[in-house]
Protein backbone atom coordinates (compact mmCIF):
# COMPACT_ATOMS: atom_id res chain seq x y z
CA UNK A 1 0.00 0.00 0.00
CA UNK A 2 2.88 2.43 1.23
CA UNK A 3 5.34 1.35 -2.07
CA UNK A 4 1.52 2.37 -4.35
CA UNK A 5 1.20 5.64 -2.79
CA UNK A 6 4.87 6.78 -3.48
CA UNK A 7 4.74 5.75 -7.30
CA UNK A 8 1.88 7.94 -7.25
CA UNK A 9 4.08 10.48 -5.76
CA UNK A 10 6.56 10.60 -7.97
CA UNK A 11 4.20 10.15 -10.98
CA UNK A 12 2.89 13.26 -9.77
CA UNK A 13 6.12 15.18 -9.50
CA UNK A 14 7.35 14.29 -12.78
CA UNK A 15 3.86 15.49 -14.56
CA UNK A 16 4.63 19.08 -12.71
CA UNK A 17 8.55 19.10 -13.62
CA UNK A 18 7.16 17.92 -17.35
CA UNK A 19 4.44 20.88 -17.45
CA UNK A 20 6.98 23.55 -16.22
CA UNK A 21 9.75 22.71 -18.87
CA UNK A 22 8.93 24.78 -21.46
CA UNK A 23 8.28 27.85 -19.09
CA UNK A 24 11.52 27.48 -17.83
CA UNK A 25 13.31 27.18 -21.54
CA UNK A 26 11.51 30.38 -23.21
CA UNK A 27 14.34 33.33 -24.20
CA UNK A 28 11.98 36.26 -22.80
CA UNK A 29 12.82 38.97 -25.78
CA UNK A 30 13.34 42.50 -24.15
CA UNK A 31 11.98 45.34 -26.20
CA UNK A 32 15.07 47.82 -25.85
CA UNK A 33 13.78 50.28 -28.75
CA UNK A 34 12.55 53.15 -26.71
CA UNK A 35 16.03 52.98 -24.46
CA UNK A 36 18.20 56.26 -25.73
CA UNK A 37 21.34 57.38 -26.22
CA UNK A 38 22.93 59.80 -23.70
CA UNK A 39 26.12 61.79 -24.17
CA UNK A 40 29.22 60.88 -22.31
CA UNK A 41 32.32 63.96 -21.17
CA UNK A 42 35.49 62.58 -18.94
CA UNK A 43 37.68 64.76 -18.10
CA UNK A 44 39.79 65.09 -14.42
CA UNK A 45 41.61 68.35 -15.35
CA UNK A 46 44.87 69.93 -13.38
CA UNK A 47 47.56 72.30 -14.49
CA UNK A 48 50.50 70.41 -15.28
CA UNK A 49 54.39 70.14 -14.35
CA UNK A 50 57.73 68.18 -16.22
CA UNK A 51 57.25 66.53 -11.98
CA UNK A 52 54.37 64.54 -13.25
CA UNK A 53 55.96 61.94 -15.18
CA UNK A 54 57.10 60.94 -11.93
CA UNK A 55 53.27 59.89 -11.04
CA UNK A 56 52.25 59.04 -14.27
CA UNK A 57 53.97 58.70 -17.69
CA UNK A 58 54.16 61.05 -20.69
CA UNK A 59 54.22 59.46 -23.95
CA UNK A 60 55.28 61.13 -27.19
CA UNK A 61 54.47 60.79 -30.44
CA UNK A 62 56.99 59.66 -33.29
CA UNK A 63 57.32 63.67 -33.77
CA UNK A 64 58.59 63.78 -30.24
CA UNK A 65 55.82 66.26 -29.97
CA UNK A 66 54.31 66.17 -26.19
CA UNK A 67 50.83 64.38 -26.03
CA UNK A 68 48.76 67.04 -23.27
CA UNK A 69 48.06 65.21 -20.47
CA UNK A 70 44.96 67.22 -19.91
CA UNK A 71 41.93 65.00 -21.71
CA UNK A 72 38.61 64.66 -22.22
CA UNK A 73 37.20 61.90 -23.73
CA UNK A 74 33.71 61.68 -25.34
CA UNK A 75 31.55 58.84 -25.98
CA UNK A 76 27.56 57.79 -25.26
CA UNK A 77 25.96 55.37 -22.98
CA UNK A 78 24.57 52.05 -23.28
CA UNK A 79 22.47 49.33 -21.99
CA UNK A 80 23.95 47.40 -18.24
CA UNK A 81 24.14 44.38 -21.02
CA UNK A 82 26.40 45.94 -23.25
CA UNK A 83 30.30 46.00 -22.70
CA UNK A 84 31.18 49.99 -24.26
CA UNK A 85 34.13 51.33 -24.86
CA UNK A 86 34.05 53.79 -27.84
CA UNK A 87 35.81 57.05 -27.77
CA UNK A 88 35.21 59.35 -30.93
CA UNK A 89 34.75 63.22 -32.04
CA UNK A 90 32.40 65.05 -31.30
CA UNK A 91 31.47 68.64 -31.66
CA UNK A 92 32.98 69.77 -28.81
CA UNK A 93 33.35 73.46 -26.97
CA UNK A 94 35.92 74.63 -24.11
CA UNK A 95 35.80 77.72 -22.48
CA UNK A 96 37.05 80.11 -19.97
CA UNK A 97 34.11 83.30 -19.79
CA UNK A 98 34.11 83.91 -23.71
CA UNK A 99 37.55 82.80 -23.85
CA UNK A 100 37.45 79.77 -26.50
CA UNK A 101 39.89 76.73 -25.14
CA UNK A 102 42.14 75.16 -27.49
CA UNK A 103 41.07 71.60 -28.34
CA UNK A 104 42.98 69.37 -30.55
CA UNK A 105 41.73 65.67 -31.09
CA UNK A 106 44.36 62.82 -31.08
CA UNK A 107 43.08 59.60 -32.87
CA UNK A 108 44.03 56.30 -30.88
CA UNK A 109 47.47 55.86 -32.02
CA UNK A 110 48.99 59.01 -31.92
CA UNK A 111 50.76 58.78 -28.66
CA UNK A 112 51.94 55.00 -29.96
CA UNK A 113 50.09 53.73 -26.12
CA UNK A 114 46.81 52.35 -27.53
CA UNK A 115 44.62 54.29 -25.21
CA UNK A 116 41.11 55.48 -26.62
CA UNK A 117 40.95 58.36 -29.15
CA UNK A 118 40.61 61.90 -27.02
CA UNK A 119 40.55 65.67 -27.07
CA UNK A 120 43.88 67.42 -25.70
CA UNK A 121 43.69 70.60 -24.17
CA UNK A 122 46.57 72.35 -25.99
CA UNK A 123 46.64 75.72 -23.28
CA UNK A 124 47.63 76.22 -20.03
CA UNK A 125 44.93 76.06 -17.69
CA UNK A 126 44.43 78.85 -14.96
CA UNK A 127 43.29 78.76 -11.07
CA UNK A 128 40.25 80.13 -9.98
CA UNK A 129 38.45 80.32 -13.45
CA UNK A 130 35.41 78.56 -14.20
CA UNK A 131 35.73 76.46 -16.98
CA UNK A 132 32.35 75.43 -19.65
CA UNK A 133 32.09 72.54 -21.96
CA UNK A 134 29.70 71.70 -24.17
CA UNK A 135 29.49 68.67 -26.87
CA UNK A 136 26.84 66.69 -29.38
CA UNK A 137 27.22 63.94 -31.10
CA UNK A 138 28.62 64.30 -34.84
CA UNK A 139 27.22 60.99 -36.49
CA UNK A 140 28.52 62.73 -40.34
CA UNK A 141 32.35 62.35 -38.64
CA UNK A 142 32.14 58.62 -36.71
CA UNK A 143 33.52 55.89 -38.32
CA UNK A 144 31.03 53.61 -36.00
CA UNK A 145 27.69 55.02 -36.50
CA UNK A 146 25.45 55.00 -33.48
CA UNK A 147 22.00 56.93 -32.14
CA UNK A 148 22.29 60.81 -32.23
CA UNK A 149 22.39 61.98 -28.39
CA UNK A 150 21.44 65.25 -27.52
CA UNK A 151 23.59 68.33 -26.35
CA UNK A 152 25.43 67.93 -23.21
CA UNK A 153 27.78 70.32 -20.85
CA UNK A 154 28.97 70.84 -17.55
CA UNK A 155 31.28 73.48 -15.64
CA UNK A 156 33.89 73.30 -12.64
CA UNK A 157 35.70 75.72 -11.36
CA UNK A 158 39.38 75.03 -11.04
CA UNK A 159 40.49 75.51 -7.60
CA UNK A 160 44.07 77.78 -6.50
CA UNK A 161 46.93 75.50 -5.74
CA UNK A 162 48.09 75.39 -2.40
CA UNK A 163 51.53 76.08 -1.27
CA UNK A 164 53.21 73.57 0.66
CA UNK A 165 56.77 72.59 2.33
CA UNK A 166 58.40 69.56 3.95
CA UNK A 167 59.75 70.26 6.72
CA UNK A 168 61.28 67.70 7.62
CA UNK A 169 61.53 63.83 6.77
CA UNK A 170 62.64 60.21 7.65
CA UNK A 171 63.21 56.97 5.76
CA UNK A 172 64.11 53.37 7.66
CA UNK A 173 64.80 50.40 5.91
CA UNK A 174 63.80 46.52 6.32
CA UNK A 175 66.26 44.41 7.76
CA UNK A 176 65.24 41.53 5.21
CA UNK A 177 65.82 41.37 1.64
CA UNK A 178 62.92 42.42 -0.20
CA UNK A 179 60.93 43.62 3.01
CA UNK A 180 58.90 46.80 2.85
CA UNK A 181 60.24 49.79 4.50
CA UNK A 182 58.51 52.65 5.79
CA UNK A 183 59.26 56.59 6.22
CA UNK A 184 56.93 60.29 7.17
CA UNK A 185 57.43 63.41 5.87
CA UNK A 186 56.11 66.32 8.33
CA UNK A 187 54.33 68.44 5.78
CA UNK A 188 53.09 72.28 6.40
CA UNK A 189 50.46 73.82 3.78
CA UNK A 190 49.48 77.43 3.83
CA UNK A 191 45.96 77.26 2.81
CA UNK A 192 43.28 79.41 1.82
CA UNK A 193 41.60 81.26 5.28
CA UNK A 194 37.73 80.32 5.82
CA UNK A 195 37.61 77.67 3.17
CA UNK A 196 37.57 73.84 3.77
CA UNK A 197 39.21 71.89 1.40
CA UNK A 198 39.96 68.43 0.43
CA UNK A 199 43.05 67.05 -1.02
CA UNK A 200 45.43 64.13 -2.27
CA UNK A 201 48.69 63.21 -1.50
CA UNK A 202 51.36 61.39 -3.55
CA UNK A 203 54.76 61.00 -2.79
CA UNK A 204 57.63 59.25 -4.95
CA UNK A 205 61.39 58.31 -3.50
CA UNK A 206 63.53 58.85 -6.37
CA UNK A 207 67.67 58.28 -6.48
CA UNK A 208 69.84 59.24 -9.08
CA UNK A 209 71.51 56.43 -10.37
CA UNK A 210 74.94 56.59 -12.60
CA UNK A 211 76.27 53.30 -12.90
CA UNK A 212 77.15 53.80 -16.80
CA UNK A 213 78.63 57.50 -17.07
CA UNK A 214 77.13 58.22 -19.85
CA UNK A 215 73.90 56.62 -19.02
CA UNK A 216 72.61 57.89 -15.65
CA UNK A 217 68.97 57.89 -15.12
CA UNK A 218 66.86 58.86 -11.85
CA UNK A 219 65.21 55.28 -10.03
CA UNK A 220 61.93 55.54 -9.04
CA UNK A 221 60.18 53.88 -6.49
CA UNK A 222 55.81 54.34 -5.88
CA UNK A 223 54.97 54.84 -2.68
CA UNK A 224 51.93 53.75 -0.38
CA UNK A 225 50.66 56.82 1.40
CA UNK A 226 49.39 55.77 4.70
CA UNK A 227 45.14 55.14 4.27
CA UNK A 228 45.75 55.04 0.22
CA UNK A 229 45.25 51.29 -0.11
CA UNK A 230 41.71 52.24 -1.53
CA UNK A 231 41.75 52.75 -5.10
CA UNK A 232 39.94 54.09 -8.17
CA UNK A 233 40.12 52.28 -11.60
CA UNK A 234 38.48 54.25 -14.05
CA UNK A 235 38.89 52.48 -16.71
CA UNK A 236 40.02 55.24 -18.94
CA UNK A 237 42.57 56.81 -17.33
CA UNK A 238 43.83 53.53 -15.39
CA UNK A 239 43.69 53.66 -11.27
CA UNK A 240 43.74 56.55 -9.23
CA UNK A 241 44.19 57.12 -5.43
CA UNK A 242 41.74 57.04 -3.46
CA UNK A 243 42.71 57.99 -0.29
CA UNK A 244 41.29 62.01 0.50
CA UNK A 245 42.60 63.94 3.00
CA UNK A 246 40.62 66.91 5.02
CA UNK A 247 42.18 70.53 6.14
CA UNK A 248 40.81 69.47 9.48
CA UNK A 249 43.24 66.51 9.52
CA UNK A 250 46.24 69.26 9.86
CA UNK A 251 47.00 71.21 13.23
CA UNK A 252 45.94 74.67 13.52
CA UNK A 253 49.83 75.45 12.32
CA UNK A 254 48.52 73.35 8.63
CA UNK A 255 51.31 70.57 10.02
CA UNK A 256 50.25 67.16 9.64
CA UNK A 257 52.55 63.99 9.57
CA UNK A 258 52.23 61.43 6.69
CA UNK A 259 53.56 58.71 6.68
CA UNK A 260 54.39 55.97 3.66
CA UNK A 261 55.68 52.37 2.97
CA UNK A 262 57.63 51.41 0.13
CA UNK A 263 59.53 48.29 -1.65
CA UNK A 264 63.52 48.55 -1.98
CA UNK A 265 63.81 45.23 -3.35
CA UNK A 266 64.76 46.85 -7.02
CA UNK A 267 68.41 45.72 -8.27
CA UNK A 268 69.73 49.24 -8.93
CA UNK A 269 68.66 50.21 -5.58
CA UNK A 270 71.17 51.47 -3.08
CA UNK A 271 70.31 52.12 0.85
CA UNK A 272 73.72 53.98 1.32
CA UNK A 273 73.30 56.53 -1.68
CA UNK A 274 71.10 59.79 -0.92
CA UNK A 275 67.21 59.92 -2.36
CA UNK A 276 65.21 62.49 -2.85
CA UNK A 277 60.93 62.49 -1.83
CA UNK A 278 59.23 64.19 -4.47
CA UNK A 279 55.27 65.30 -3.06
CA UNK A 280 52.26 65.68 -5.04
CA UNK A 281 49.46 67.94 -3.45
CA UNK A 282 46.14 68.06 -5.10
CA UNK A 283 43.58 70.51 -4.14
CA UNK A 284 40.60 68.81 -5.48
CA UNK A 285 37.07 70.72 -6.59
CA UNK A 286 34.09 69.34 -5.05
CA UNK A 287 33.14 67.48 -7.95
CA UNK A 288 36.17 65.85 -7.80
CA UNK A 289 35.67 64.42 -4.35
CA UNK A 290 32.11 63.73 -4.90
CA UNK A 291 33.73 61.65 -8.16
CA UNK A 292 35.98 59.77 -6.20
CA UNK A 293 34.08 59.45 -2.68
CA UNK A 294 31.55 57.53 -5.25
CA UNK A 295 33.25 55.74 -7.40
CA UNK A 296 34.75 54.04 -4.34
CA UNK A 297 31.46 53.39 -3.05
CA UNK A 298 30.88 51.31 -6.63
CA UNK A 299 34.05 49.49 -6.96
CA UNK A 300 33.56 48.23 -3.23
CA UNK A 301 30.20 46.83 -4.04
CA UNK A 302 31.68 44.72 -6.39
CA UNK A 303 29.21 41.65 -6.98
CA UNK A 304 27.94 41.86 -3.30
CA UNK A 305 24.08 40.31 -3.57
CA UNK A 306 23.27 42.49 -0.76
CA UNK A 307 24.89 45.79 -1.32
CA UNK A 308 22.54 48.94 -2.29
CA UNK A 309 23.14 50.21 -5.65
CA UNK A 310 25.28 53.05 -5.70
CA UNK A 311 25.67 55.53 -8.36
CA UNK A 312 29.06 57.07 -10.07
CA UNK A 313 28.62 60.89 -8.77
CA UNK A 314 28.38 62.63 -12.81
CA UNK A 315 27.74 66.50 -12.86
CA UNK A 316 27.19 65.97 -16.64
CA UNK A 317 24.01 68.16 -17.83
CA UNK A 318 21.27 66.08 -19.62
CA UNK A 319 24.73 63.06 -20.07
CA UNK A 320 27.06 61.09 -17.98
CA UNK A 321 30.51 61.30 -16.78
CA UNK A 322 32.94 63.98 -15.28
CA UNK A 323 34.39 67.06 -15.82
CA UNK A 324 36.55 68.24 -13.05
CA UNK A 325 39.79 70.25 -11.57
CA UNK A 326 42.55 70.04 -8.96
CA UNK A 327 45.19 72.32 -8.51
CA UNK A 328 48.79 70.40 -8.10
CA UNK A 329 51.85 71.74 -5.68
CA UNK A 330 54.84 70.17 -5.74
CA UNK A 331 57.78 70.07 -3.27
CA UNK A 332 60.99 68.23 -2.47
CA UNK A 333 63.22 66.90 0.21
CA UNK A 334 66.49 64.83 0.27
CA UNK A 335 67.30 62.86 2.81
CA UNK A 336 71.04 62.13 2.28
Amino acid sequence: MNSSKYIIAILFLVGILSSCEDTFSNVVDVDRSHLTSKGVIFGLISNSDPRDSIFQEQSSNPQNQKIPSNRIFISHSSPSFKQQHDFYKADISLKSGEDKIQLQYFSKNADQSGKEPFYGIMEAIKPGEIYRISARSDTATQAHPHRPWAPVSAADTMPMPVPIEIEGAEMHYGDLAGSESEGYIDLVIRDEPYKRNMYQIEIAVVQSQHYIPQLPFDLIIPVTVEGDEDRVSTEVFGTYHHSLVHEAEFNRYGHKRIKFLFHTNHGFFNKEKPVTLIVRFSNLSHHYVEFLRSSRRYFAMGENPFAEPAEIYSNIHNGYGIFAFSARSYAEYTIR
